[in-house]
């Protein structure tokens, strides 16, 4: 249960910006697919079924209480995002370096404080294991 995907218990998520008014609103929406049997030895009989990777979304700004849609895009979340067909993110692309944030403006909770962080930033597992 704990390792299922989301895509198993909601259609929808939507991630709201409360001080700037914006919206943005993920579906995961069913396809058409045939089983590999059944489309060789007999007629196809489509089926609508949860395509766990492919999402729609929609990105909009909230004037009372209505959603007006800024742009929209889909991809496949375990491969690429593109919104208003211009691709913003592909699985292959390169990574810029994270950098911690400042000590100074972090909570004493934060895990910046767990020195395994930096011990497996510096690729030393067995000393982060200890």
């Amino acid at each position: 249960m704990l390792s299922s995907p989301i895509y198993r218990f909601v259609e929808k998520i939507e991630i709201q910006d409360l001080k700037n008014k914006i919206v943005s609103k993920v579906e995961f929406f069913e396809v058409e697919t045939k089983g590999l049997f059944t489309g060789l030895f007999g007629k196809a009989k489509p089926q609508n079924v949860r395509e766990p990777n492919k999402i729609e979304i929609k990105i909009c700004k909230r004037f009372d209480g209505k959603d007006v849609p800024i742009c929209e895009g889909d991809g496949l979340w375990t491969r690429y995002l593109q919104i208003d067909k211009q691709l913003m993110w592909r699985v292959h692309d390169p990574v810029d370096e994270w950098i911690a944030e400042s000590e100074e403006v972090a909570l004493p909770s934060s895990s910046l404080f767990r020195k395994e962080i930096y011990l497996i930033a510096e690729r030393r597992f067995p000393e982060a294991d200890k």
